[in-house]
């Protein structure tokens, strides 16, 4: 089996486990989001994006004064495209903000409500709004680079690859100038009931597989992984970056010893930040696209 989606945990369970606990709460979000009230970056929450589905999303800037137009990072968490709220990934806004960037983080509908490719088509509207709205905040709707982890790093590696998600929103893909993934299964088969629901029923799965649409045309890729992950086969990440290759594209991969799939994420906390250099990874990633 190359993906286990009952294994899957919120990122915040890494930062619960320093407590013993067993559950994701608000508390071990706040932990995760303590050192955000120490940093020069401002949150401005709960911004409306899509109306008719009551969708959200938060923006993090940094408050340092400048002149220019910054780069925009949109995340999108993970949860097996069931679970997950934008609140618990504070903790991210933060980290991304003080390298400097504007950052974006949008809520997206969930199995049972929506199945795919609805849940693409969310994702495709936050980067509309960033376009449309993203230079009132100080960032560039030009250069966009997204950024995903585990469910979230599938829907980020669609929207850079399959073109007609942004282009059926108006969205010129050429603004997307990365993809950096975090622990993404980007080439499963759905194997569980619930998985044949959210996708459909084969056998031919490669609407959803994100090597599907890889041409060589599509922005930088950074794939990041943890070499103890037991939820996302390592797989997924081979078989998009030899896609990648093949046709003489650009990805870089980093793989991380004594990781796994949600402490690659909670890496970019300060309890764990010394787990894998995953910030200096995706800062210089950016620093490269952007």
């Amino acid at each position: 089996m190359k993906f286990r989606p009952g294994r899957i945990v919120l990122s915040c369970l890494a930062i619960i486990s320093l407590l013993h606990a067993t559950g994701c709460t608000r508390t071990g979000a706040f932990i995760a989001a303590v050192p955000g009230f120490f940093d020069d970056v401002t949150r401005h929450a709960d911004i409306q994006f899509d109306a008719a589905n009551k969708l959200s999303l938060d923006v993090y800037t940094p408050n340092e004064p400048t002149k220019t137009l910054k780069p925009v990072v949109v995340f999108f968490y993970g949860g097996n495209w069931r679970t997950g709220d934008k609140n618990l990934y504070k903790f991210v806004g933060d980290r991304l903000a003080a390298m400097g960037h504007v950052v974006v983080i949008a809520d997206y509908r969930k199995y049972p409500f929506v199945r795919f490719p609805e849940f693409m088509n969310d994702a495709a509207s936050a980067v509309k709004w960033v376009t449309q709205n993203g230079q009132t905040f100080g960032g560039d709707p030009n250069r966009i680079i997204l950024v995903g982890h585990s469910a979230g790093a599938h829907i980020g590696a669609m929207l850079a690859t399959d073109r007609q998600f942004l282009t059926s929103v108006g969205v010129d893909p050429g603004v997307i100038k990365g993809f950096a993934g975090l622990a993404g299964p980007y080439a499963f088969v759905p194997d569980t009931a619930e998985l044949v629901e959210v996708f459909g029923r084969g056998p031919d799965y490669a609407s959803m597989q994100v090597p599907t649409f890889i041409t060589g045309r599509e922005p930088p890729m950074l794939l990041l992984y943890g070499l103890n992950d037991s939820v996302v086969h390592i797989t997924n990440l081979e078989k998009l970056r030899d896609a990648v290759l093949a046709r003489q594209g650009q990805v870089d991969v980093r793989l991380y010893k004594n990781v796994d799939h949600v402490r690659i994420v909670t890496a970019l906390t300060w309890v764990y930040k010394r787990s894998a250099p995953v910030i200096d990874d995706l800062r210089q990633f950016f620093e490269r696209v952007s």
